[in-house]
């Protein structure tokens, strides 16, 4: 049975009862668009609106790319004080590429980029913000936020078994951005320097502190073994103790 164009088909569900299914040819698809026209528009214009007013408010950022190369240096070369033993040894080169990742993502570096640029250069709006901090707390909040921007901005990237690494930074000002990752990367050949190789930076301070404590209690222990063994002077008794035997 033919109505109109349309093609209809009944089927038998039981007693008493019809169901009428409608077929579509292939024909029939564009009246079902026409006939749909309104709604499609204005599903196609609501969605055109929305993607444009996300669009107009996302603001744009500008990225800045850079690659470190990480090779052996004499600050991976073990070189002991005193007597030869371990002279030459270095670390491989997975662990010295996660040592200078850890550096290029230290806070203190960042810290020092802002304090060399200044936040007119880098963050514009916390230099305001800056600007009216009144007491040193709110000063020191206002660096704290722009230590997280560059954090944020900041993208280090590496791959298995290769010495490459790659830095990436993005801002809203394309200037900013490679001034100030210029800039990191400044510091950190500096910075780097003062961790692994400068005895006063405050990395070994502590290094050297934890080593000290360890050998005040070693020393401890050992005073403390002798005198509950009533043992003056360990070498002689060691002797004495070997002839007797």
């Amino acid at each position: 049975m033919t109505d109109g164009g349309w093609t209809a088909a009944a089927q038998g569900l039981g007693s008493g009862s019809a169901w009428v299914g409608r077929r579509y040819a292939l024909s029939d698809l564009p009246a079902l668009l026409w006939r749909e026209r309104r709604l499609m528009l204005a599903v196609f214009l609501t969605l055109s609106v929305l993607g444009m007013a996300a669009a107009l408010t996302l603001k744009t950022r500008y990225e800045a790319y850079s690659s470190v190369l990480v090779r052996l240096g004499q600050e991976y070369v073990y070189e002991p004080r005193v007597g030869d033993a371990g002279r030459g040894t270095s670390l491989d080169s997975g662990r010295m590429v996660q040592s200078e990742l850890e550096i290029l993502g230290a806070a203190p570096l960042k810290l020092r980029v802002i304090e060399r640029l200044g936040l007119a250069q880098t963050y514009p709006d916390l230099a305001r913000a800056y600007a009216k901090a009144a007491t040193p707390a709110e000063k020191t909040a206002v660096m704290g936020r722009a230590v997280r921007a560059i954090e944020q901005g900041l993208a280090i990237e590496t791959a298995p078994n290769t010495p490459i690494v790659r830095v990436r930074f993005s801002h809203q000002d394309p200037k900013a951005a490679a001034l100030i990752l210029n800039t990191l990367l400044e510091e950190y050949l500096i910075f780097r320097r003062a961790v692994l190789i400068d005895p006063g930076s405050p990395a070994l301070e502590q290094q050297r502190q934890v080593f000290e404590a360890r050998l005040a209690d070693a020393e401890a222990a050992y005073e403390a073994f002798l005198t509950d063994n009533r043992i003056g002077d360990f070498a002689a008794e060691k002797a004495s103790v070997s002839q007797l035997q």
